[in-house]
Formats: C-alpha cells, sequence, structure tokens
C-alpha cells in the first residue's frame, strides 16, 4: 500500500450529517484510483484531506497511513492540523478550481518555476518551465510565462495548474476535477499526458471526478463514494437525437462586427475577430470551442464587463441593457466569501422585485438542502458553489441569460435536472439563453441554434441539428466526430 485511509470523515459544526462519511480504502502503489461520487458527497473534501488541507471549522476524525520513504501515521484530530514535511513533499495536487489556485498577483511561469528550486541557474529553470508549460499543450508558452492568471481561459489556468504539479516531481498525484474546464480534445490529450508521465515517473494517482468517460478512461479501480463501494467500469449511453424545432421570433439582441484584442507586453492576443450573430426571443443559443477560442471574451463584452475594440451590440429595447446576468465558469468568484449562502440569494433578491421565487425555493429547486442554507461558499462543494451562483443570477429576473460552462462542476445527473430547471424557469420568465459550453452533449441537447467558434472567429453556425448531423467546416466535423 502506498496510502492507506481508516475511518477518514468530517463533520461540520451544528450539522446533523456527515461532509463526508466515514471511508476505509487503499491507494496502491502505481495505480489510478478512481474517487466517483456526484457533486456533494464528498470527493473534494476527501481528496483535500490527503493532501494535508482542511476547513477551518470543519471536524475531521480517522487516521492516514502514509508509506512514502517511511511510515507516517497522521491522526486526523490532532491539534494543529499540519501534514508532517516528509509526507508532503511526496504529494501534488491539481485542484478543480484554477481560478482560486493560482496566485492572481504572481506570473504563471514564476509560479511553476517555485517547484524548480533545485535548478540553480535562473535561465535553465525559465527553458525547463517552458518546457513544462508545452508538455500540457499550451500554445505560445513563452507568452503563457509572462502572463498572470486573469489574462488566460478558465482551461488555460488550469493547465497551467497542472503544469505545477508535474514540476513537483511527486510519489502520489491527486486530481480534483482537472480535465472540467476543458474542451473534450484537449481533455482527452490531458488524460493521456497524465497516463504517459504516470509511466514515466512511476507516479500514483487518486483521481475524483464526476464523469464517467474520464474515470473509464483513467482509473485502474473505481470507487464509489456515494455507496462506499469499489465498482466496475461505468456503462456509458449516447444521448438522445432529437431536433429541437425553433421558429425565429422577435430579434431581442444583435451582436455586429466585434473584435477584441488584448495586450500583454510584446505579445498581441486576437480574442475575438469580426464576430457577429443574432439572439432571438426565447431562442436558445450554443457557443461551442476549445479553451482560449474566445467563447468567454463574447460573455464578458455582452454583460459590459469589458468593451470591443470596435463593432456594436444592438438591444430591442434599451433597458434590457440592464437585464443581462451571467453564470460564470467559476462560481468561487462570483460568491461573497463571507456571506452564507441564503444572504447572498435574499440579497439578491432585495434589489430585482417582484420575483416568481423566494430565496429558499430558489436554492431547493437547483437541490441545495435547507441545512445549507446557513454555510459560507468555503463549506460547500465546488458543484453546490455552482448551484448557488445559478440561483442568484435567476434571482436577477434577467431577459437574457449567459450560461458560462454552468454544469462544468456538476455530476451528470445533477447537471441535467439544473440544464432542465433552466429551460422550464427560462420558459417561464421569457428569458433568451446563451449557452457557452465545450461539452457537446449540453449543446447537442438544450440549444436550438449552434456557433462554432474558433481563434476568435466564427467559422459556422447554424440550427443545432444541422451542426451535428451535416456539419461543413473540417473543425466542426472533428468535433462532432470526438461527440
Amino acid at each position: 500500500m502506498l496510502v492507506e485511509l481508516i475511518d477518514v470523515a468530517i463533520k461540520f459544526p451544528e450539522a446533523n450529517e456527515y461532509a463526508l462519511k466515514p471511508v476505509s480504502l487503499t491507494i496502491q502503489p502505481h495505480e489510478t484510483l478512481g474517487l466517483f461520487a456526484p457533486s456533494g458527497a464528498g470527493k473534494s473534501l476527501l481528496a483535500n484531506l490527503i493532501a494535508g488541507f482542511c476547513p477551518i471549522d470543519a471536524i475531521p476524525s480517522g487516521k492516514i497511513i502514509y508509506h512514502f520513504d517511511e511510515d507516517i501515521i497522521f491522526d486526523l484530530t490532532q491539534k494543529p492540523f499540519q501534514l508532517p514535511t516528509q509526507v508532503r513533499q511526496h504529494i501534488a495536487m491539481i485542484f478543480q478550481n484554477p481560478g482560486t489556485a493560482l496566485n492572481p498577483i504572481m506570473k504563471c511561469g514564476i509560479q511553476v518555476a517555485e517547484n524548480l528550486f533545485h535548478i540553480k541557474h535562473k535561465n535553465i529553470r525559465k527553458e525547463t518551465t517552458i518546457h513544462f508549460l508545452e508538455r500540457v499543450k499550451l500554445k505560445r508558452p513563452d507568452r503563457v510565462y509572462d502572463a498572470y492568471p486573469h489574462q488566460l481561459s478558465g482551461g488555460q489556468q488550469q493547465r497551467v495548474l497542472i503544469a505545477i504539479a508535474l514540476a513537483q516531481k511527486t510519489k502520489l498525484l491527486i486530481a480534483d476535477e482537472p480535465t472540467t474546464a476543458l474542451d473534450p480534445q484537449v481533455q482527452l490529450d490531458i488524460m493521456h499526458l497524465i497516463r504517459q508521465i504516470k509511466k514515466e515517473d512511476d507516479l500514483s494517482i487518486l483521481w475524483a471526478t464526476h464523469d464517467k468517460k474520464v474515470m473509464n478512461f483513467m482509473a485502474n479501480r473505481i470507487f464509489n463514494l456515494a455507496n462506499h463501494q469499489f465498482m466496475s467500469k461505468v456503462d456509458l449511453t449516447l444521448p438522445t437525437d432529437s431536433e429541437q424545432p425553433f421558429v425565429p421570433s422577435n430579434i431581442i439582441l444583435s451582436v455586429k462586427n466585434i473584435s477584441k484584442t488584448y495586450r500583454q507586453k510584446k505579445y498581441v492576443v486576437h480574442a475575438l475577430n469580426d464576430v457577429s450573430f443574432q439572439l432571438h426571443e426565447g431562442e436558445i443559443l450554443g457557443i461551442i470551442g476549445h479553451s482560449g477560442s474566445g467563447k468567454t471574451t463574447i460573455a464578458k463584452i455582452l454583460t459590459g464587463i469589458i468593451s470591443p475594440d470596435s463593432g456594436s451590440i444592438e438591444f430591442a429595447e434599451a433597458q434590457q441593457k440592464n437585464t443581462v446576468q451571467m453564470i460564470f465558469q467559476n462560481p468561487t468568484t462570483s460568491l461573497q466569501p463571507t456571506m452564507l449562502i441564503l444572504d447572498a440569494v435574499k440579497e439578491v433578491l432585495r434589489y430585482n422585485q417582484p420575483n416568481t421565487f423566494s430565496a429558499e425555493e430558489l436554492l431547493r429547486l437547483l437541490d441545495i438542502d435547507d441545512e445549507l442554507f446557513y454555510r459560507f461558499p468555503s463549506e460547500l462543494s465546488g458543484g453546490q458553489q455552482q448551484r448557488v451562483a445559478i440561483a442568484k443570477a435567476l434571482a436577477t429576473n434577467p431577459k437574457i441569460l449567459i450560461l458560462d460552462e454552468p454544469t462544468a462542476s456538476l455530476d451528470e445527473t445533477t447537471a441535467q435536472r439544473v440544464n432542465h430547471l433552466i429551460q422550464v424557469i427560462a420558459q417561464k420568465q421569457s428569458i433568451s439563453l446563451i449557452y457557452i459550453s465545450h461539452d457537446l452533449t449540453n449543446i447537442h441537447e438544450y440549444t436550438h441554434n449552434t456557433l462554432i467558434i474558433k481563434d476568435g472567429i466564427i467559422i459556422e453556425s447554424g440550427s443545432t441539428h444541422d451542426i451535428f448531423h451535416r456539419p461543413k467546416h473540417p473543425y466542426t466535423q472533428l468535433l462532432v466526430n470526438s461527440f
């Protein structure tokens, strides 16, 4: 055994149930152990405990035995909660949320290079850092080296985080939903890469995910945290193929020839180039593209977070400009860390009356249990945080709702329920949706029309049915084949 868990559990003060029910299992040398469970089952809590992290007000129990250079028994009830250095140096972790794991005021290359302290020569250390950025398939790694996290897309941030973990040269790699923010092709590339490095560096991996395809591809053994039993490979079923007819009505949004360029010292990034499209009343418009293709830049321009360099955005009615709301890919950045989640939703409702639902009803609709109402965002799983963020967005009574990878952190069952719920509420409140995703299943099942964007340019557009059944552009054909 490499790591042995004995009755490891977590409770929070005043909670009736365990946030992580007592679990005992082992991680074997050279294996990839899959940790499979729906959102909120405690995957991230368990992964963090093994890596030596524990929420401040949590009450952990149990023991973890590490069999690295020497056998070390770590009692989770000890005060202070601190993993011994001789254990920590053998563990690297890829977090689910790269936006909070990366230092926002430090260049990405420096954050990778911090793990290469044994290389004394500055130029050699930089060359080695760029090599790791290349290995995780980042284009123009020299630019990424000098970029701050906010200058990269969510997928690019995640790959930087993976590069940091790989640079540590450790014995146990803990991966907590590491490919959630990546498009299908890059996701596959990263999984192949980690499997290759696992073999080359003789690593053991704990891979936590709710994604059945990822779990099937990566894991040697799969432990289902929902029922605390080992399970065989998961049966995968393809989504049903059904065209959703949509009859265009009034145009409520016209985007005309918008372009956006980001400048980073000597580098120029053309995020968007002459992008045009329309959104109709009651329409669900999908936008597909790989990480860094410009999807989120479109969303930020439509919500007024940033301005385009050229082009125009026209609303059918002037007041609609103030009723555009966005559900961000990273829920942590849209939740106030010092506000209880129920109060956060109530605050939005207070300034957006009248509303069909109360704060409690919105949270319950999104599968947030009553006992979680009085917790802070840090006490929720990534999936639970995203559902709270969706509740806040719906509480604003938007006329146009932009969803930027809204279910990326949710398990399949919850994602389907949340997508269906958003559709129902959108229809009831006459909300038009722009659904941005690299998950082709979501686009296929829930959108009427689809835009394909690559390197800041819309290369193909049309009904979702035609895009999936009669793709014209080679890049679209590649995407559909991966679907």
